[in-house]
């Protein structure tokens, strides 16, 4: 079998893989989706107590005066997620999205406010302006010690000005950092398909969709790659 150093993505493992129905963006992300920009930030500690991070998410970089089209659905109603009342009312999002673990919900949430009032203040250095932070959680206390609370609202307003529209950096990386996923370890991932469709004017058009996860969830036993069973052969 061949030798491979290092990680990959499972389309570089397997080049003639079949997943799905569309071929995937340049960079098979949700950065492939024009205007969108993300950055990830990982947080560890030598002695191994602490593995987090913050995962941000910018619809534009002028997300402060723009709004964008937004819609949630939720799978099992568990986790919080700031904000979305806002969402649910309007159907409008104007806010980054940041994404990072349970206890850090507060210090993100601080941290788009706090990058915010530094940017967007009037000249005399006040803010009047009306702004509903977005963020959200998964829980990583079995990789991290919850209870330093190693996430500052610094972190995303580094974020903020780190996030661009390079390819997302996957795996333990940001605010998947110490994630755990159907009895293996989880992350963050994020993928992306280029879908044909129609203009406004009727022309055929292309679009493309994406996703960006922070993979936390499931059960050894119902993981499946391409339709394979992998979690229960390799469980069994």
């Amino acid at each position: 079998s061949a030798h491979f150093s290092g990680r990959m993505r499972l389309r570089e493992l397997i080049p003639d893989v079949h997943i799905g129905s569309f071929a995937p963006g340049p960079n098979n992300g949700i950065t492939d989706v024009p205007g969108v920009l993300v950055s990830t930030q990982s947080i560890h500690e030598n002695n191994g107590s602490i593995n987090t991070g913050v995962t941000t998410i910018l619809p534009s970089r002028d997300w402060f005066h723009r709004s964008f089209h937004a819609g949630m659905f939720r799978y099992n109603g568990a986790g919080e997620l700031t904000g979305s009342h806002w969402i649910n009312e309007t159907g409008q999002l104007s806010s980054p999205i940041v994404i990072s673990n349970s206890f850090a919900v507060g210090a993100c949430h601080t941290g788009i406010y706090k990058h915010a009032a530094e940017a967007y203040k009037a000249e005399d250095g006040s803010v009047s302006w009306f702004l509903m932070p977005v963020v959200g959680e998964t829980y990583d206390g079995y990789l991290n010690d919850l209870g330093k609370f190693a996430v500052t609202p610094d972190h995303v307003v580094e974020g903020i000005r780190l996030a661009s529209d390079a390819p997302v950096q996957e795996g333990n990386t940001g605010g998947g950092s110490a994630m755990i996923c159907q009895g293996y370890k989880g992350g963050t991932g994020t993928s992306s398909r280029v879908v044909p469709g129609f203009a406004s004017n009727g022309a055929t058009k292309q679009y493309t969709v994406a996703a960006l996860v922070q993979a936390n969830y499931g059960r050894k036993h119902h993981l499946r790659i391409c339709g394979v069973p992998v979690g229960r052969i390799l469980a069994d």
